[in-house]
Order: C-alpha cells, then structure tokens, then sequence
C-alpha cells in the first residue's frame, strides 16, 4: 500500500492520490456491506429496471400473475404462492415487476397509484388478475406477515362478491397453510366472475371447506378475522353461482365474524369495507326471499359503511355504497309499493353517478343509468308520473352508449327490456299517435332483447320478454297499429 501511495504522489500528484484513496475506500466499505445496501428499495428498483425481463403474455381464457414482492428478499414467500396456485385450472405467471412503497405518501393515495401501475400492466399483458403487496417485517406485537392486494384487469366495481379493490388481506408468513387456502380461494372467487362453469364452483368450495376448519380452530384475533373476510367473499361467489341461499347465509354469518374483531373504532377503513360487504350479502339473500327482513337489513349494513365511506374520503367506493343501497331500496319499493322507498333509490342512484362518471367507469356508469331507469319506471308506473318515465327512458338511452350489444350482449338486452317496459307504460297511457309510436318501439326493444335471450338460452328472460311481447302486440292490435 505504502509503494502505491508513493507512486501516486509522484504520477498523480497529491490532489488524486487523495481521490484515490477515498475511492478506494468507499469501493472496500460498499464491499463489506454489500448485503445490507443491496436490499435497499432505491437499489432494488435500480437493479430490476435494468435487468427486469418483459412481461409475459396470457395464453389462457383465465391468467393470473403475481409481481415481486416488497421485503422479499428471498422470493421465498413469492415462490410460495405461485406453488399454491400451480394446480388451479388456470395459468398462473411471475411477473418481473415490483410495486413502489413509501412511508411518506399516505396509503391510500399509494394505493390508488399502484392499482392504476398494476392495470397498466395487465392491459400490456392481457393478463385478468395481478397479485402484488409486501413483506412487513416483524414487530413487538406482529410477527412476519404479507399484505396482498388484487387488481383485476376490468375495473370490479361492479363485482359485489369480491373483496373491494381497496382491501388487502394480511397473514403471518408462519401460517402456511391458511395463507395458501386463502390465495386459492381468492383467485377462484374471481375467476367466478369470468366463467360460470361447475369446475370453479367445486374448487371453490374445496377451499371453503379447508378454511372453515382453520377459522373455527383459530384464536380469536386479525388472522382469523382474515379467513372470515375471505370466506364471505367465497361463500357469496358459491351462492351467486349456484343460486345457493344457504352459501350466502354462511357469506353474512362470516362478514359478522369480521366485524367482531374489525370495529369502527379499531380500523374505521375495513370496518366499513366489510359492511358493504356483509351490505351485499344481505341484499341478494333478501331479494331471493319473500321475507324483507335481509333486505332492511342490507339497508342499515349500507348506511353504517357510509359514516366511514364518506365521497371526500373515498369517491369511489362511497358511490359503490350508494349503488348498492339504491338495489336494496328499490327491490324494497318495488316489492312493497312504496314510492318513499323508490325516490330514496332514486336519489341513491343519482349520488353515485357523481364520481361514477363515463369517463372514470363507463361501464359501472351504464349499470348505475340502467339501474336508475329501471327504478324510475317502477316509480312512474307507480304513481302514474309521465315525467318519470321519460327520465327513465333517457337513463336507459344513457346506459345504450356503453352497453353495446358487441361488448357486453346480456347486459345490452337487460337495457333493452327495460326500455321496451317503460316505452309500454308511456304508450298506454297516451292515446294519441304518440303514443302508438311509444308501442311500436316498446315493441322494437322487446324484439331485439329476446334475440340475445333466446341465443343465450336465458329461458326466465326468453319467456317474460315473450309476455310483454304478447301484451304490446295486443295492444298494437286494438289499436290499429300492427306493422
């Protein structure tokens, strides 16, 4: 060393010998410490922009892919889960990306960012479902858990039995076998959403079956309040499938369980998060029974998640709320004949398409305009309200420009019927040949909605378009109009 100090003095002079020394001793430092400054995050991300691969591109009608895990630094928890989801009837991929975390943004704006980032992704891959989140590393009161969050490649907003994109599930890394039941039980309640197949449901209820076993052997306290939160999203996938009402009874009993440990007071966030849901639960087993008592029920779960779920907090998942409390409210008016109930839909309705906008959600704008036609037609049918039933036309002209017939077919010719019934109401109740034409195009509407019916053998829908068809065309008929 001492040969290379005097070299350098008299070749480079004192000014680069000292550089030279300070490079060389930052070089045996940065050295010695390489495995701690190689885990730094800015590092990391460093690294991986320079040598991350391209993103794969889905192959099968269902792919789910999870990203590099935050505080992973092994893999070790990643390799875990893509394994658990190996044998699923779907194809499951790694994605070279990470997600950015930051103790200096708040976590729901990070959130936001990261759901945008992630969809990103998707579009780019025509991937369906992307799995991404972190490592927390232990604490005085928690042992080493991953948080992980799911960002589907549509928009689930109107999705009702998968959890809201906002909420994340938590689980000790040490909890091997429920973290795995969980991410299968997850990813095949959304893959529910994409096919109404048998094979999901039975997969889906394998899972069930495992965590139900884990969730009452549990202690009380966050990590089985977790398997209830993922069970009642899987038991309301299995009932919505299967028509089932036991399943979604079970979906309540478990969003209660949460609620148990998940109070206000503790974590206002998911506290309300998991009143929509048990909200939702309530209101389609309500809607399935001629009791109401579910149905008021889901009213009240609704309002209290709106105390928390406040639009200046959380925009859009205030709106979904109040989607949701406008479906309980008008299945409620229309079952009762209750106009109080209908115009507070109505209202509802119309506070949601504040922040569900067709720029932000197109097509959870045009459910949110078809189910506002749809209740201000049993409204003006009701009361006899001809202005109401010309609004609800608009709102269901409104719905028509997202749902098209090439993009969502059924849906499409849901709008449709309900045009053709409020265009029938209107033409009855107008003589003149004003309201011959309003029977023509009821008609029109009826005809192009059982085309798609019957082409998707939805006998309930084939046969009621049917008896509307029968209804206008008598009419047509008394009045001299047939074409």
């Amino acid at each position: 060393m001492d040969e290379l100090l005097n070299w350098s003095k008299n070749n480079l002079g004192i000014a680069l010998t000292l550089v030279v020394i300070v490079v060389s001793w930052v070089s045996s430092v940065l050295w010695k410490t390489r495995k701690s400054w190689l885990q730094w995050q800015w590092v990391q991300s460093l690294k991986h922009r320079f040598t991350r691969k391209s993103l794969p591109t889905a192959q099968k009608e269902f792919t789910v892919a999870i990203t590099h895990l935050a505080g992973d630094d092994r893999e070790a928890v990643r390799k875990q889960l893509l394994d658990a989801l190996s044998d699923l009837p779907l194809e499951v991929a790694g994605f070279d990306r990470h997600q950015k975390f930051s103790l200096e943004v708040a976590q729901k704006e990070q959130g936001q960012k990261q759901h945008e980032r992630a969809r990103q992704w998707l579009a780019a891959s025509k991937v369906d479902l992307l799995i991404w989140g972190q490592v927390l590393p232990a604490s005085e009161k928690n042992e080493r858990r991953v948080r992980l969050h799911f960002t589907a490649k549509d928009s689930d907003e109107q999705q009702t039995h998968t959890l809201s994109e906002n909420q994340a599930l938590e689980f000790p890394i040490n909890a091997k076998e429920p973290l795995e039941a969980m991410i299968r039980s997850q990813v095949l309640t959304r893959m529910a959403s994409f096919s109404d197949s048998h094979p999901i449901a039975e997969e889906l209820q394998k899972e069930v079956n495992r965590m139900e076993g884990m969730a009452t052997n549990w202690p009380q306290g966050e990590t089985r309040a977790a398997l209830h939160l993922a069970l009642g999203s899987a038991w309301r996938a299995i009932g919505d499938q299967r028509g089932d009402a036991s399943a979604l009874q079970k979906a309540v009993v478990a969003f209660q369980e949460v609620l148990k440990v998940c109070t206000r007071e503790r974590d206002p966030f998911n506290w309300a998060v998991t009143q929509n849901n048990l909200g939702n639960a309530l209101g389609v087993l309500g809607a399935r029974q001629s009791d109401s008592a579910n149905l008021n029920a889901a009213v009240v779960a609704f309002n209290e998640a709106l105390k928390e779920r406040t639009r200046a907090r959380a925009p859009l998942d205030w709106a979904k709320t109040q989607s949701n409390l406008g479906n309980a409210l008008a299945i409620l008016g229309q079952r009762e004949g209750d106009s109080a109930k209908l115009n507070a839909a109505i209202a509802a309705y119309r506070e949601a398409l504040k922040e569900y906008t067709r720029e932000r959600v197109p097509l959870a704008w045009a459910t949110m305009q078809n189910n506002l036609g749809n209740a201000l037609q049993t409204s003006g049918a009701l009361e006899g309200n001809s202005a109401k039933l010309n609004a609800a036309v608009a709102a269901y002209h409104e719905a028509l420009k997202e749902r098209t017939k090439g993009h969502v077919p059924l849906a499409w010719a849901l709008t449709q019927n309900g045009l053709g019934n409020a265009l029938l109401v209107l033409g009855v109740r107008d003589s003149s040949a004003k309201g011959l034409q309003l029977l023509r195009d009821a008609k029109h509407a009826y005809e192009q909605a059982l085309k798609v019916f019957e082409a998707a053998k939805a006998s309930y829908y084939i046969n009621a378009t049917k008896q509307n068809l029968a209804i206008v065309q008598a009419l047509l008929d008394k009045r001299g109009g047939s074409k």
